[in-house]
């Protein structure tokens, strides 16, 4: 008589395959979840940012351009009086780094690049406009 108690190599093998198809799935998963957490992160700070150029701007005030990483330091609005006086460049997470853009007008806008991070829209940048004070 043949012992029927053991698995062959066949069902472990195939086991094995179904394991690791689960886990890959769930580790892609979840990457892309954190990349949207990075992104969705950077879109909040940088929307208290274009409350403060919007309100400078209202006031005929003079928007600084961000340069690169802010540190967090640096005035948003160089017009003494106009807008949020305290306002500043958010300093922004993850590599993510501001780029040149329009700040002539109340509509201005700008990128923000996501080091990488792929948007909802296929880019590896965020986009901002303070007239609608949104990134995308």
């Amino acid at each position: 008589m043949k012992n029927e108690k053991a698995f062959t190599l066949i069902e472990i093998l195939v086991v094995v395959a179904i394991i690791v198809i689960l886990a890959t799935t769930t580790l892609l998963l979840i990457s892309q979840a954190t990349k949207n957490g990075r992104i969705s992160s950077a879109k909040t700070t940088v929307r208290s940012a274009l409350i403060a150029v919007a309100a400078c701007k209202n006031m005929n005030g003079t928007v600084s351009v961000p340069s690169g990483s802010e540190d967090g330091t640096r005035t948003i609005c160089t017009t003494a009086g106009a807008g949020l006086p305290n306002a500043k460049w958010p300093q922004l997470s993850n590599s993510y780094q501001y780029s040149a853009g329009t700040y002539d007008s109340v509509n201005c806008t700008f990128p923000v690049s996501t080091n990488g991070d792929v948007t909802s829209l296929g880019n590896t940048y965020l986009t901002c406009n303070c007239s609608s004070q949104k990134c995308e």
